[in-house]
C-alpha cells in the first residue's frame, strides 16, 4: 500500500509539472494596428516569454500561433492584468553593446514608462550581489536599459558596474532634486519605481501648468470697426460710413478656428422710406490659419436693420497683431439687388 502510495504520488507530481509546463492563460494581444483578440498564452514563464509567445483562440492551445515582439503591441494576461510591451533591450559585453527586442512587464505608465526583463537565461553571474534582471525606461518614445553588469579585471577579479545609476542620472537631470536618490538607489523593483515615480509627479504637474496656459489661446475679444460702404445702386445712398461696437467670443474651447461676434453698428445710412441708423450684427467667423501671424478668416451673418428686413453678409478678412481688415458683401431682401461693399478696419484687444 505504501509502495502504491508513492507511486502514484510521484506521478501526480510528475503530471503537475508537465501541466505547468505547457499551461494556458487567458490573455488579450493587440496588434501594431491596434486589433485586439482574445484568447490564450502559453504561460513559459517571464524569462522566456520575453522572446515569443504562442497564442491560441482554443484552451487547449490547438492551432496556436507564435508572435514575436515585433508583431505586437501588447499582450495583457487577464489573470492578473499583467501587461508586456515590446522593449528595446541594450546588454553590455565586453567593449560592445548588443540591442534585443523583448516583451517587457508594465511597471509604470507615465510621462516615462518602467518595464522590467527577467535575465536568468541570458546572463551568468559571479557576484551575488548582481541581479539577474534589467528595467527599461521608455522617455519620449526611446528606451533607456538600467542594469548592472560584470567585468574581470587584469587581476582576475570581478567588478560591478552599476550602469543604472548613470542612466537615470542623464534621463532625470532635468530635476536635480532626485540626483541623491539616484546615486543611492538600490537595483531593485522598489527603488527604481519609486524615482521613476517621483519624476513622473513633477513632469506632469509642469504638463498640466503648460497646458492650463496654453488653454489662454481660445479668446474672447473687444473693439471697434469703421466701416465705409460703396453701394452700386444709385437709387440709394451709394456711400454711407458706420462704426460698431462689437464682442467677439470662441464657444467652445475645442475649436479654436470658430468665433462668433454681435455688435451695435451705427451709420448715416439714409433712404426715402426710413432712416434706421442701428442695427444688430450677429456674425460667425471661421479662422483658416492658426499658426499664422497673418490670420485669414471667412466670415458669415445677419445684420438686423429695423424697420427693413435682415440683411445676409458674407466675407472675409485678415487680422494682423490687433488690427483686421476686412471685406463683405451685403444682400438685400426688400431692395433691388445691388452690391454693397464694406471695407472695415477693426480694432480690438485680446482679453485671456
Amino acid at each position: 500500500m505504501k509502495r502504491f502510495c508513492l507511486v502514484y504520488s510521484l506521478l501526480f507530481i510528475y503530471h503537475l509539472a508537465f501541466t505547468q509546463n505547457h499551461f494556458w492563460g487567458k490573455a488579450i494581444i493587440t496588434d501594431t494596428l491596434g486589433n485586439s483578440t482574445i484568447g490564450y498564452i502559453e504561460l513559459k514563464g517571464e524569462e522566456k516569454m520575453k522572446h515569443k509567445i504562442s497564442f491560441s483562440t482554443q484552451s487547449n492551445g490547438e492551432n496556436s500561433k507564435v508572435f514575436f515582439p515585433s508583431q505586437l503591441k501588447q499582450f495583457v494576461l487577464l489573470s492578473d492584468s499583467s501587461t508586456f510591451e515590446p522593449v528595446e533591450f541594450s546588454q553590455y559585453k565586453k567593449d560592445t553593446t548588443l540591442t534585443k527586442f523583448f516583451f517587457g512587464k508594465t511597471l509604470l505608465k507615465g510621462y516615462c514608462n518602467l518595464y522590467f526583463l527577467a535575465l536568468t537565461t541570458e546572463i551568468n553571474t559571479v557576484l551575488k550581489q548582481d541581479q539577474k534582471y534589467a528595467f527599461v525606461i521608455r522617455k519620449e518614445g526611446k528606451d533607456y536599459t538600467l542594469s548592472q553588469y560584470e567585468t574581470l579585471s587584469s587581476d582576475h577579479h570581478y567588478k560591478l558596474f552599476n550602469k543604472y545609476v548613470g542612466v537615470m542620472n542623464f534621463l532625470f537631470q532635468d530635476e536635480p532634486i532626485l540626483k541623491a536618490e539616484i546615486n543611492n538607489a538600490r537595483f531593485n523593483a522598489k527603488s527604481i519605481l519609486s524615482i521613476v515615480e517621483r519624476y513622473n509627479n513633477k513632469k506632469e504637474g509642469t504638463q498640466k501648468i503648460i497646458a492650463k496656459s496654453n488653454k489662454t489661446k481660445y479668446y474672447k475679444n473687444y473693439g471697434i470697426r469703421y466701416e465705409r460702404v460703396m453701394n452700386s445702386n444709385e437709387a440709394y445712398n451709394p456711400i454711407r460710413n458706420g462704426v460698431t461696437a462689437f464682442y467677439e467670443f470662441q464657444k467652445s474651447n475645442k475649436n479654436h478656428r470658430v468665433t462668433s461676434l454681435v455688435g451695435l453698428k451705427y451709420s448715416d445710412y439714409k433712404t426715402d422710406v426710413a432712416y434706421a441708423p442701428f442695427q444688430l450684427i450677429i456674425r460667425e467667423n471661421y479662422l483658416f490659419t492658426p499658426q499664422k501671424k497673418i490670420k485669414l478668416y471667412a466670415t458669415g451673418g445677419v445684420n438686423f436693420y429695423y424697420p427693413f428686413a435682415p440683411i445676409l453678409c458674407v466675407g472675409t478678412s485678415a487680422t494682423f497683431e490687433n488690427i483686421r481688415i476686412g471685406f463683405e458683401s451685403e444682400i438685400f431682401f426688400n431692395f433691388t439687388p445691388a452690391l454693397y461693399l464694406n471695407i472695415g478696419i477693426s480694432l480690438y484687444d485680446f482679453v485671456k
